[in-house]
């Protein structure tokens, strides 16, 4: 795994998201989900902008919620990586988020976050790494023991599609016609 294994011990009292799951060993997998064969426990970040995947076109602003719970005693911290390079690791230069302080409130918190993709983002497939810690967190990879979580989501980076009606341009192509009388046919 070029990206580093990178592991927390389980704290039922930080997490991102509501679920989480323990792993003998790194579950490395192409779509990473290898660790989900027994429930999916990534469902602590939402991509909005792109239905769910942090697709975007290099030089697009991209929005995500990010669900934590800290219900410590003490501040948390979280991190976020995506390779836009297509390096196969995190480099410093794709931290998009860096040691956000999460407060200590009961239940769980929303944060919401926009970013650019960069415009020298390489197009293709790629990965995302987010830690949650209550320790500030240095490095996208290595084993926290003091708590906390760690979640990878597959991505993709390159342009958006669009799928557009084919009647004559006279018609328009993003306008929607609302007749509110009676047919007359």
């Amino acid at each position: 795994d070029t990206y580093g294994d990178a592991g927390h011990v389980i704290d039922e009292d930080l997490n991102l998201g509501i679920a989480v799951d323990s792993e003998p060993g790194s579950q490395n997998s192409p779509d990473a989900q290898g660790d989900d064969n027994n429930g999916d426990d990534e469902d602590g970040v939402t991509f909005l902008t792109t239905s769910g995947n942090c697709f975007g076109a290099p030089g697009s602003m991209q929005t995500l919620e990010i669900n934590v719970e800290n219900n410590t005693l003490g501040d948390a911290y979280l991190s976020a990586w995506i390779d836009f390079n297509g390096n196969g690791q995190f480099d410093t230069n794709e931290t998009i988020l860096s040691n956000e302080v999460v407060s200590p409130i009961p239940g769980l918190q929303t944060i919401a976050y926009t970013y650019t993709v960069p415009s020298n983002a390489v197009p293709g497939a790629t990965y995302a790494r987010f830690r949650l810690s209550p320790n500030p967190i240095l490095d996208p990879s290595g084993i926290d023991v003091a708590g906390g979580e760690v979640e990878d989501y597959a991505c993709t980076i390159g342009d958006i599609e669009y799928d557009y009606g084919d009647t004559p341009a006279s018609y328009g192509s993003f306008g929607i016609a609302v007749n509110t009388g009676t047919p007359s046919w």
